[in-house]
């Protein structure tokens, strides 16, 4: 529907009505625009060609009916986080999925998806680490480091989208596509922009990991793709190997050597290595205080190059 198009589209762009109108050149008013996303009026030909201008698509596409009923799925992100910065992600995401899927299916892409939605069990946060080593088992990556997060998802057809000039106050969302007959056609993960590599993939991971799971309604949701995606980037027969199981502080050129090793941050492994029991809680409170002492809460040593997207 027209309507909805130019809605989604619109906050796609991160553009309030006045901004659309003032882009457009004020042939037309922010309440005439208004009207036209609520269904109430339609645009003349000429409105509808500065429309088309000002949004940077085909008169056309304002009137292609989705394919795919795309659904976000988990949703980081701080509470202070504006209304406005949310409906531009969501808009943004589900018209990039939309879009990248409609692509695929004219170059006639035969993959299918690999990716096993909803399908691993977490009753206890203990089971995210199970449904990690499956996942990996599955997709055939033994224990080895992943090399680049985003090219094995896109290996597997897992669309991989960063966002760009949104509120640091949102970190990642995870989406899924499924077509008029409720099959899945498409997933998607999508990370903030500009952040160091070793958080970008940490983001990466953990919104896979809200698709993978099916968690029960007494876990805690975002500790149980936290620990998923930690153990996917460092399997604890790897960590124990190169730490040991039992330490009663590790320093940090130790700990910028397994940075390098796993493409983790530093407080990332530290968080790992606690959960792995390889540290106790009191090492890790120690440790933790360290990094805030040197500064590096924010900004760590050792800052890993990002990752890009292909497709």
């Amino acid at each position: 529907m027209f309507s909805t198009k130019l809605k989604q589209l619109r906050l796609a762009r991160g553009l309030t009505l006045d901004g659309l109108a003032e882009k457009m050149g004020g042939i037309v008013t922010k309440q005439a625009l208004s009207k036209y996303e609520k269904g109430l009026t339609s645009p003349t030909p000429a409105v509808l060609t500065k429309l088309a201008d000002a949004l940077s698509v085909k008169s056309a596409e304002l009137f292609r009916e989705s394919r795919y009923n795309v659904e976000l799925v988990a949703y980081r992100k701080r509470a202070t986080l504006l209304k406005r910065d949310q409906e531009e992600i969501e808009s943004l995401v589900r018209e990039s999925l939309d879009e990248r899927l409609r692509l695929q299916s004219l170059v006639q892409e035969d993959g299918r998806l690999n990716l096993p939605v909803r399908k691993f069990k977490v009753e206890r946060l203990e089971d995210a680490e199970t449904a990690a080593m499956e996942l990996r088992k599955k997709w055939n990556l033994g224990e080895a480091p992943v090399a680049d997060v985003i090219a094995l998802l896109e290996d597997r057809l897992i669309h991989v989208f960063e966002v760009e000039g949104v509120s640091e106050k949102f970190d990642g969302i995870s989406a899924l596509a499924y077509d008029q007959e409720g099959g899945i056609k498409g997933a998607a993960v999508v990370s903030r922009k500009l952040v160091a590599g070793e958080r970008q993939r940490l983001n990466i991971v953990h919104e896979l990991g809200h698709v993978v799971l099916d968690i029960a309604e007494d876990v805690d949701e975002e500790k149980a793709a936290f620990r998923f995606a930690g153990a996917f980037l460092a399997p604890a027969a790897v960590m124990y190997r190169e730490v040991g199981k039992s330490r009663t502080s590790i320093q940090l050129r130790e700990l910028l050597l397994l940075k390098k090793l796993f493409g983790m941050s530093i407080q990332a492994l530290l968080f790992r290595l606690r959960d792995l029991k390889i540290i106790n809680d009191s090492a890790y409170k120690w440790s933790c205080i360290q990094v805030n002492r040197m500064n590096m809460r924010l900004r760590e040593p050792g800052e890993l190059p990002r990752e890009e997207p292909q497709c």
